[in-house]
């Protein structure tokens, strides 16, 4: 287990929660007050050759890319890592190895909560969804919350996550709401 207490992960029970609009809205917030690093990992199925894995950094800003996305919501940086299921665990040094220390992180992904112990670690599920990714299935058990979609909005809002003096926690609702972000 690879720990990075200044990774957020932000993972997904199903497609189509919200979870990219999730991650923005939280690089948004905390760009304003500290360097930030994207992360996006994709498992795929097809071999991608040797080594088994490809980081990429994102530059673009005018596509509809998660990544894009990303460096549009403020991060100074963001990495696209894909690889297979079997070969995520060794691919993942050689994504953090381009990521100074002390950095904070914003990564979308569920399957790498297997493999890191990150500051706090979010699953987004959409409400009623009875079928979930067989990520889900395995790590749910270690997510510090889950949060409910419900097609329009989330019963817990990026603003309630805050990352302060080296730490990741939850705000009250309230304290979001305070400042318009819910």
């Amino acid at each position: 287990m690879i720990a990075c207490p200044e990774m957020i992960i932000i993972g997904a029970a199903g497609r189509h929660v919200g979870k990219t609009e999730f991650c923005c809205t939280l690089i948004r917030r905390l760009a304003a007050d500290h360097s930030v690093v994207g992360i996006k990992i994709t498992p795929v199925d097809e071999p991608l050759g040797t080594p088994p894995y490809l980081v990429t950094e994102e530059s673009a800003s005018s596509s509809d890319k998660d990544t894009s996305r990303m460096v549009r919501a403020g991060a100074d940086k963001v990495f696209w890592l894909r690889t297979s299921r079997e070969h995520l665990a060794d691919a993942l040094p050689h994504l953090l190895q381009r990521i100074p220390e002390k950095t904070v992180m914003v990564c979308e992904s569920t399957s790498a909560g297997a493999f890191i112990q990150p500051g706090i670690f979010l699953i987004i599920r959409a409400k009623g969804a009875e079928e979930v990714k067989p990520s889900f299935a395995l790590l749910s058990h270690r997510a510090d919350r889950i949060i409910t979609f419900d097609g329009a909005g989330w019963d817990f809002h990026p603003g309630q996550v805050r990352y302060t003096d080296g730490h990741w926690h939850f705000e009250p609702a309230a304290a979001a709401t305070k400042e318009g972000e819910a």
